[in-house]
């Protein structure tokens, strides 16, 4: 049947859109490996995996209206935003029920308004982790938390800070052996670096919460944050090469940007993540579905993980993460 004069003005101006559409796509995609602007490739590669499915779905509207040169372009982008995200493809860890995991951890950033643990609590397991790594810390919060976990936890490590986004804390089943002292530096955000005696052996436990890169002045910042914690742990493990060390926090970087890339090359750590739990750990309340993963567990390659959950929301805009690990290495004496 012969399409109207109506038809034809809403299919040629549906084309223009979805060519328009097209061409932003290829100029963010262009952006997103190109540096010339830092902060927008930042902003653009944290958003990869959104602007993947945008991708795909202008693709199936291609071939609805049977554009293949559109087609082309937009099949094109694809593969280049793959390049960034081999995490997609690394498989799930083989675990063993019948053994237990030799440590648990959890990561969490709580939001620096939640007082009360009770909410936290509720939602990690009954076996409460052997190790919880909390960001955004407030004196209330730790009250609270100190007055819930009672003697379980009877080994800690906190520092306040003031407007608060960054007081940071740790709390352990494990006795702390080594441990560094919060920076004085007012201006220097806190760091736990500590080192723990656990059955199994010891093992580095780094908590840190990086500033998010909401302007120029504020990557660069973070950029100096992440390679101070490069530093601490190169140095940690070329004097004690034999202790295994796990990173956590939330480090304000998705896994598809090239700091994220730089940190684990230059740790050479492992991530936790897999294509088995990509599940966003932060989310904007106003934007459904633009959830980000920017709170990461890595670790080194003395320990095996064994599993790795993003738990649910329990009142914070970030997911806790939960992982367990085994030792692969036995230690030294001189370690023990």
């Amino acid at each position: 049947m012969p399409q109207t004069a109506g038809e034809l003005t809403q299919c040629s101006f549906s084309v223009r859109i979805l060519r328009g559409t097209v061409a932003g796509t290829l100029i963010l995609t262009t952006v997103s490996l190109v540096p010339l602007y830092p902060l927008l490739t930042e902003w653009i590669g944290s958003l990869r995996l959104q602007l993947c499915g945008g991708i795909l779905l202008l693709a199936a509207i291609a071939i609805i209206l049977r554009r293949s040169r559109l087609l082309l372009l937009l099949s094109l982008q694809l593969p280049i935003h793959g390049l960034w995200m081999p995490v997609l493809f690394h498989p799930p860890p083989t675990t063993n029920a019948v053994s237990p995991p030799d440590l648990s951890i959890c990561s969490v950033n709580i939001h620096v308004s939640t007082e009360s643990a009770a909410n936290l609590l509720s939602v990690l397991p009954k076996n409460l982790p052997d190790v919880i790594g909390i960001q955004e810390l407030s004196s209330a919060m730790w009250n609270s938390l100190e007055q819930h976990l009672g003697s379980s936890h009877p080994h800690r490590l906190h520092s306040f800070r003031k407007p608060g986004h960054f007081g940071i804390g740790f709390v352990s089943r494990y006795p702390l052996v080594e441990y560094e002292h919060f920076p004085l530096n007012e201006d220097e955000i806190p760091v736990v670096n500590a080192v723990l005696q656990t059955p199994k052996g010891k093992v580095r436990i780094v908590v840190s919460h990086q500033l998010p890169p909401l302007s120029s002045e504020y990557l660069r910042l973070r950029s100096e944050g992440l390679q101070s914690i490069v530093d601490r742990i190169t140095t940690a493990r070329q004097r004690q090469p034999e202790i295994p060390a796990i990173l956590v926090g939330d480090l304000n970087c998705t896994p598809w940007v090239s700091e994220y890339h730089r940190l684990l090359q230059l740790t050479e750590m492992q991530d936790s993540l897999n294509r088995s739990n990509l599940n966003a750990t932060w989310y904007p309340p106003l934007f459904p579905g633009c959830g980000l993963i920017i709170d990461h567990v890595f670790f080194s390659s003395e320990l095996a993980c064994l599993s790795r959950r993003t738990l649910a929301y329990f009142g914070s805009d970030h997911r806790p993460i939960l992982t367990t690990f085994r030792f692969l290495r036995p230690q030294s004496a001189s370690s023990e």
